[in-house]
């Protein structure tokens, strides 16, 4: 059952970009930086203290200084600590000979581009730069804003900074705060000159739905297209923003588990690795596992849309040197407990049997995946189990006297998803085993139990992986169980 997800939007405020409103002149300095091997190592050096502008213009002289050594000026924000020009001088920069001074003089002369001392450089565009190291005043205009940047200048003074959002193909995903919403259009707008490729700027407009996990999104500006393409682990994914779940933030998650599960496989030597993808959404992690040719994947998601893309994604990654065809990934479009009870318990009870044969299970679907563990329950083989290598998603909602310390969060992490496990899997709490061994002949036990941070998501809200081995209840009168000494 889905959860509530309409809340009303404030009407967003109908606000014109006024492009006037960037002008301005800002003090900034020249230095001079070697040619040769030093400058890019020198100019990497540098990299905390850039404008932070855009489009600026660059010089195109070289000159050679007092000791004949030929050097290219470069652009660094205003710096007033004396202690930072000695730290560039004893990188071989040439830095101006009164940093204060030119400050001083540039201040009392609002209408000088340049100190008395440095005559500017030969242009042809009509830009007034320095010839030499010193400070000059820059004028600059809208199209030197960073996004970030032309967003302060435009809302208001007190508003928490608009950050974060989420590049996903042509479309940009901003998940804006209340205070934010009614400046959407504006922020839209902004986002679209700002960000290359950029073509759709869009706000989540409805909180996530807990079946498909999607969300509505509310255009801020741009093309009403959310038919892109996402490439990620090799794998290029198309899918629609608006009818499927993605989230660009979990590429190196994505990437962490892809490499996992190749090197567990590798380290265990086994012939056939099998992995169950629950919630597999358009395959970030079941179709760079089955180009591997070492892993058979079974990959299941409820949502028609999810399925739709991931048949078409499996479609369109096939190649002859990474072939993706039904021996290597198979599709499937079931409620999560239902792919469970039908395919991957009668595979599992199968394909066990054989000891060069390792199992995965993934569960990402932070909200619910834990309460999918209890179709296990009821689950009694008559035969010596394997144990399934799971790894699930979920969230942990902290306490505030907790969320300052991140040790306390492991903790309360840790505390509160083994009651969550148990209770969905029916049994008592010490079922579960940090170790990879565990005193038990016949009942459902986990062991290597791990959990894993993976993000921050909201207040007092994390993100963690579940990782443990499940060993399935057994009525095998032989069953042999590792035990503890």
């Amino acid at each position: 059952m889905s959860e509530k997800t309409d809340y009303t939007l404030p009407p967003a405020l109908d606000l014109k970009l006024d492009k006037d409103a960037f002008r301005k002149t800002e003090i900034l300095f020249a230095i001079g930086l070697p040619l040769g091997k030093q400058f890019k190592k020198i100019l990497e050096e540098l990299r905390e203290y850039t404008t932070g502008y855009l489009a600026l213009p660059r010089f195109m002289n070289i000159y050679t200084d007092s000791n004949g050594v030929k050097r290219k000026l470069v652009l660094i924000r205003r710096i007033d600590d004396s202690k930072v020009w000695d730290q560039l001088r004893n990188l071989n920069v040439d830095i101006p000979l009164t940093p204060n001074e030119d400050i001083t003089y540039l201040e009392s002369h609002p209408s000088a581009l340049l100190v008395e001392n440095c005559p500017p450089s030969e242009r042809t565009d009509g830009q007034t730069l320095p010839s030499k190291p010193c400070a000059f005043r820059m004028p600059l205009e809208y199209e030197n804003y960073p996004l970030d940047r032309a967003l302060k200048v435009v809302l208001p003074s007190d508003m928490e900074a608009v950050t974060g959002f989420t590049l996903i193909g042509h479309v940009a995903h901003f998940n804006l705060k209340p205070a934010a919403l009614p400046y959407r259009k504006l922020i839209g707008q902004i986002a679209l000159d700002k960000l290359p490729l950029v073509r759709t700027v869009v706000n989540k407009a409805a909180k996530i739905d807990a079946e498909f996990r999607t969300f509505a999104v509310d255009l801020m500006a741009g093309e009403e297209n959310y038919l892109t393409e996402v490439k990620e682990n090799g794998v290029t994914y198309h899918l629609d923003f608006s009818k499927v779940y993605w989230n660009s933030r979990l590429g190196t998650e994505h990437c962490r588990i892809i490499e996992e599960i190749k090197c567990i496989a590798k380290t265990l030597d086994a012939t056939s690795v099998v992995v169950f993808d629950v919630f597999a959404g358009v395959g970030p992690f079941s179709i760079p596992l089955a180009r591997t040719g070492s892993c058979q994947v079974l990959a299941n998601d409820l949502n028609p849309d999810s399925f739709h893309f991931l048949q078409e994604n499996v479609r369109r990654n096939s190649s002859k040197r990474h072939p993706l065809t039904t021996k290597q990934i198979k599709c499937f479009n079931l409620d999560g407990r239902d792919f469970i009870r039908q395919v991957i318990l009668p595979y599992y009870e199968t394909a066990s049997q054989s000891d060069s044969t390792e199992f995965f299970m993934l569960m990402n679907l932070p909200g619910l995946a834990i309460e999918f563990l209890d179709v296990f329950r009821d689950f009694k083989a008559d035969f010596p189990t394997k144990p399934i290598h799971i790894r699930c998603y979920c969230f942990v909602r902290h306490s505030l006297e907790n969320d300052t310390s991140r040790s306390m969060k492991q903790t309360e992490a840790d505390t509160d998803t083994r009651k969550r496990v148990c209770q969905a899997l029916g049994v008592e709490f010490d079922a579960i085993s940090v170790d990879d061994q565990h005193e038990n002949s016949s009942g459902t036990y986990l062991t290597g139990w791990k959990v894993r941070f993976v993000r921050n998501t909201a207040p007092l809200r994390d993100m963690y992986c579940l990782q443990f081995d499940l060993h399935l209840c057994t009525s095998y009168a032989s069953a042999k169980r590792p035990r503890n000494e």
